[in-house]
């Protein structure tokens, strides 16, 4: 299958097809380290972030996929170790290569498989809005399999805030595992807290990621783009072609940035390449890149906005960031698609930050065992011993309780925070309907002791969330 490519919801119906994907297309990706994240993670962390990339540089040339090609990466990618799901650990290579794909321009296919076009004004009528967002890489065509387990969806409502969202589901009968891409969300998006890749880790890339990144760069896909402004002609040559139809580059090789001996900048880069384009006929033209700062900078984040996708009921802060499409290039007036989302461009100068701290989860009061330790990062994508990363002090023991009261046929929902708070210092508790625009709501003293705080107004402006500070 290839994964959805691009972020935005579509409003208003139409079938999203392959053609809206945005995609890097320059053949050298640069990268490093920022200050931050070496004294944070140390060099354990850029040990593994390295071991992600290898991945990626071990790639073959996909500027032309077939079939057998495609057949000689797995359908499953995942290890598991008990130990490192006893200890509720993460670990960091593999969520730097999901972080790095979706930089690339993968989604992740299943948590965007099926989407609404718009809210259904009911359950009888919803099918007509179900947009099917994943396509098979040989054919293009809509799929609603991932690495060949099938997936099915059910559409719910919430009445509160009628909204409605399709809920994608594997066929677990049809299946010996539970496969998915390795492009995959949970941590990245904070979805169900991460909960089910506890102890897991990546192997490598999986079939259906191999086939949306040859998708996008296949030298048969042919799409304008414009050659970024740190793009040069050489000393002496015609000015370059800077806008023009470009096949893909079918592989990107890696190049690490290093920092200057001060450590207060990057040490410049000089990269010259071949630009093949169409004009209307195949040409080349020598091109040389002067980069200043890295394409992708590997960093440190806390206190991650994220999006929600409605009924989430179960969420935590992401682990990591991702792509930021707000950077990238719409190009569909340049390939005949005016108004549409895309086809579109990946450009340089995106920052992956970890969070390297345990993170605060939210769950169902349903729940009877509130989570005893906090998620966190770590390094077990070998044999050996727990390699926990170092992280700052724990927050307060907290989790979100909420609850739902029928009356009269309408649900008013009450929140409560239960805090286990530790005896030194004081927290603060915030509130939000968007996640990004905080609002500070009590202050808890730091005394030690179980504090309950109640928000009688949950529910009536929509979404309400809660954290600890």
């Amino acid at each position: 299958m290839l994964d959805r490519t691009e972020y935005t919801e579509v409003a208003g119906g139409g079938p999203v097809i392959p053609e809206h994907a945005y995609r890097w297309n320059l053949p050298v990706i640069t990268y490093g380290f920022d200050p931050q994240f070496r004294a944070t993670f140390g060099e354990e962390g850029v040990e593994a972030v390295e071991s992600a990339i290898n991945l990626l540089r071990e790639l073959p040339d996909l500027g032309s996929l077939d079939a057998a090609k495609l057949a000689s990466f797995p359908d499953v990618a995942w290890g598991l170790r008990y130990d490192a799901m006893r200890e509720r650990l993460i670990d960091l290579r593999s969520t730097a290569l999901s972080a790095l794909l979706h930089n690339l321009g993968l989604a992740s296919s299943e948590r965007y498989l099926f989407c609404l076009a718009a809210t259904p004004p009911n359950a009888e009528e919803a099918e007509a809005y179900v947009l099917r967002r994943n396509y098979e890489p040989l054919t293009a065509l809509p799929s609603e399999s991932i690495n060949g387990a099938g997936f099915f969806y059910s559409i719910s409502f919430l009445p509160v805030s009628k909204a409605a969202s399709a809920f994608e589901m594997q066929n677990y009968l049809l299946t010996e595992n539970p496969r998915t891409a390795t492009a995959f969300n949970e941590f990245l998006e904070g979805i169900s807290n991460g909960r089910y890749r506890f102890g897991f880790f990546l192997r490598g890339l999986t079939r259906d990621d191999v086939g949306g990144l040859a998708y996008l760069w296949s030298t048969n896909r042919i799409v304008w783009e414009e050659l970024p402004p740190d793009c040069h002609a050489p000393q002496g040559v015609d000015p370059l072609v800077r806008g023009a139809r470009r096949p893909g580059i079918g592989r990107v090789e890696w190049h690490r940035h290093e920092r200057t001996a001060d450590g207060t900048g990057w040490v410049p880069l000089e990269l010259d390449f071949q630009d093949r384009f169409l004009k209307p006929e195949p040409a080349v033209q020598q091109v040389i890149r002067k980069v200043a700062s890295p394409d992708v900078v590997f960093g440190v984040a806390t206190g991650l906005p994220r999006t929600v996708k409605p009924l989430d009921l179960e969420f935590s802060e992401p682990f990591v960031t991702v792509a930021d499409t707000s950077r990238w290039i719409c190009r569909s007036t340049e390939n005949g698609r005016p108004g549409e989302v895309g086809p579109g461009q990946i450009t340089p100068g995106a920052r992956i930050g970890f969070n390297p701290g345990p993170i605060l989860t939210w769950q169902d009061r349903r729940m009877t065992d509130p989570p005893k330790k906090f998620p966190r990062l770590a390094v077990f994508d070998r044999p050996g011993p727990l390699t926990a990363l170092p992280s700052p002090p724990l927050s307060p023991d907290c989790r979100f309780e909420y609850l739902v009261l029928l009356s009269d046929g309408r649900f008013h929902p009450a929140g409560a925070w239960t805090v286990e708070a530790r005896p030194q210092g004081s927290y603060r508790l915030e509130t939000s309907t968007n996640l990004v625009h905080w609002t500070s709501s009590a202050e808890l003293s730091g005394e030690g002791g179980v504090h309950l705080v109640l928000d009688d107004a949950f529910g009536t402006s929509g979404a309400r969330f809660f954290r600890i500070r």
